[in-house]
């Protein structure tokens, strides 16, 4: 099981398989390095955004879980909820495709 986290504040180009919050490189910036880093069956992975930011970018989520072993996407921190936003240029937001 590996934790994601992505935050406005974070930077992309830190190494690594997974950034949390109070690691010394911090979280990922965007959408799309989520999307780049996790392929193939991640099953038991969670990916949080932090409440109060705004990613312009569509999340097409390259995996899906089971029952037993979820892929799962929420938030951390405080605020409002965090909006994935397409920037008006894409009919979908979050996209699944071929998930259960």
């Amino acid at each position: 099981m590996t934790t994601y986290y992505v935050s406005p504040n974070g930077n992309d180009a830190w190494a690594g398989t997974s950034q949390t919050e109070e690691s010394p490189n911090g979280p990922w910036l965007t959408v799309a390095k989520v999307v780049s880093t996790l392929t193939g069956d991640q099953s038991d992975n969670f990916v949080y955004f932090k409440k109060g930011g705004t990613w312009l970018e569509q999340y097409t989520v390259p995996c899906s879980g089971t029952s037993g072993h979820p892929f799962t996407i929420g938030a951390y921190g405080t605020g409002a909820d965090p909006i994935i936003d397409g920037d008006d240029t894409r009919d979908l937001c979050i996209y699944l495709p071929d998930s259960s």
